[in-house]
């Protein structure tokens, strides 16, 4: 979906580069700013053909109903809610209130000197970004970190913009407070494992279980199509455990029936009771309650 609400970030973009152009009467340059959006769209009708399928699928049909009159004024809360929350997660609002701060400070000592400049493409890009962000948590079927993920460093352009209209003095200042806390800020994050989105870190009781049964075969059973999503799971495993990944029912238990005992990870409830109803034949089944957010966990042991 990431790719798909890139598109919004792209016509933004070529709306503000056309009104530059228009504006400094750059005609050679919009003529073939003009050119490339085209172009772009054909080389991606070329190199990845399946890319267009995606705006007629069920996502697709999800995002543009939050338009529809009944729930536009949830979706609106519920998109503004998600905004600030994942603006305090993981931008971390310190920082933010910090750096306003310190660049208030200097604007005072400094006599309030503060020059306009004539390049304000910065500007544009930081306002384009906002709009992007609020279009696509407005759009998103849920409202996920990684939709808007890639948006945060270009948002930082905005303090090296607003450092370079102060003052000479003001400017070594602003950049030596500034970066400490920048890396104070990265320190704490990286030394803070929630800042991690859908990594559970803090469940140790997940570790010690991998850890006591890391001799058990790992297997990951998903027909749902979202196979990705084991690697929420992969930290928790031991280095040296096996992992296999069936592709059916039926090659689940041709694959388990080599093992004395197993552990069976499912996150999709549609398919589990029919996976469980093959096994329960030739192996005890006891479930691990709690063991992962969002997931199954099953220990298998051969019958006797």
């Amino acid at each position: 979906m990431a790719g798909y609400f890139g598109c919004i970030y792209v016509l933004l973009m070529f709306l503000i580069l056309a009104y530059i152009c228009i504006k400094y009467k750059q005609n050679k340059s919009l003529i073939c700013l003009s050119l490339s959006l085209p172009a772009s769209i054909l080389m991606v009708r070329l190199l990845y053909c399946n890319y267009f399928c995606g705006f007629s699928n069920e996502r697709t049909a999800q995002s543009f109903s939050k338009f529809i009159l009944d729930i536009l004024f949830t979706n609106f809360y519920d998109s503004t809610v998600a905004f600030f929350d994942i603006l305090q997660t993981h931008v971390f609002y310190p920082s933010v209130v910090l750096i306003l701060a310190e660049i208030l400070y200097i604007l005072m000592r400094s006599g309030n000197k503060f020059s306009e400049g004539n390049n304000n493409f910065p500007l544009y890009i930081f306002a384009c970004y906002t709009l992007w962000i609020c279009g696509t948590l407005f759009l998103a079927p849920f409202k996920f970190l990684r939709y808007i993920m890639p948006c945060f460093p270009v948002l930082l352009l905005i303090v090296p913009f607003i450092v370079s209209r102060l003052s000479k003095d003001a400017k070594i200042m602003a950049i030596l407070s500034i970066s400490s806390i920048y890396v104070g800020t990265a320190y704490c994050n990286m030394k803070n494992p929630t800042q991690i989105s859908n990594l559970y870190r803090k469940q140790q009781q997940s570790y010690n279980f991998f850890s006591q049964n890391k001799d058990k075969p790992v297997f990951f059973l998903n027909q749902s199509g979202f196979d990705w999503y084991s690697c929420v799971i992969l930290p928790y495993i031991d280095n040296d455990q096996k992992c296999i990944y069936p592709n059916s029912d039926k090659d689940l238990v041709d694959r388990v029936s080599q093992f004395s005992g197993a552990i069976l990870i499912l996150n999709s409830v549609k398919n589990e009771r029919h996976a469980l109803d093959f096994l329960s034949q030739n192996y005890n089944i006891l479930k691990q309650h709690r063991l992962i957010p969002g997931f199954s966990c099953y220990t298998l042991t051969r019958k006797h």
